[in-house]
């Protein structure tokens, strides 16, 4: 109704065992079924935010920062 399409990610907690940057490459991947199904489901990928608390805040701005970085697979 506001135009705004949100996304709750699951991603790999490194508490739970997973390693670095399995987290991260989780957010990315989730970013990427976004932006391929943004026409199949109308979604104005334009603005894209990525918002997180407590784990998911760092996680959010590694994955943003980290978009070109070939150690950390991009979208």
């Amino acid at each position: 109704e506001h135009g705004y399409a949100v996304f709750i990610i699951d991603y790999r907690l490194l508490s739970d065992g997973a390693k670095y940057p399995s987290n991260i490459e989780d957010i990315k991947e989730a970013i990427a079924w976004a932006k391929t199904n943004a026409d199949k489901y109308s979604f104005d990928l334009s603005h894209l935010y990525l918002i997180g608390s407590s784990s998911a805040a760092p996680a959010a701005l590694v994955a943003a920062y980290t978009s070109q970085d070939p150690k950390v697979r991009a979208v």
